[in-house]
């Protein structure tokens, strides 16, 4: 049985993105819970710890930047997801180091799973 590297909350909306996100995640053995919307990862980041956060940009329900902030009270370790180009701008805004900009493939979303991992157990963080 192999160890588990973290445990991620997924905060998105999207069935078909949190599904991939999902099956990724557990294939390369992080534990995983899934929030459809941001009332329920605020209830879930009140009963578990979680050493990551994926955070969908453009959910409804609580203000994206106060659904930040409540996130940090729980983990630094945060990495935005959003439509199209302006993922990047998006995450400077919130002061998040890492994204993901939709569609993202598979192999991007282990990369900066990766590249966070690192940079927590270095004391950095990558993009």
């Amino acid at each position: 049985m192999s160890r588990i590297r973290g445990n991620v909350l997924i905060v998105e909306d999207d069935m078909q993105c949190g599904e991939m996100i999902l099956h990724l995640l557990v294939k390369a053995s992080y534990g995983v819970r899934w929030a459809q919307s941001r009332e329920q990862a605020n209830f879930a980041m009140l009963c578990h710890d979680f050493d990551y956060l994926l955070v969908d940009y453009g959910m409804s329900g609580t203000p994206v930047k106060e659904f930040v902030a409540t996130c940090r009270i729980h983990t630094d370790n945060i990495i935005l997801i959003s439509e199209g180009p302006n993922a990047r701008n998006h995450a400077k805004r919130l002061n998040i180091s890492h994204w993901l900009a939709k569609p993202f493939s598979p192999e991007r979303l282990m990369e900066v799973m990766r590249g966070l991992s690192s940079g927590v157990q270095q004391g950095i963080a990558r993009v």
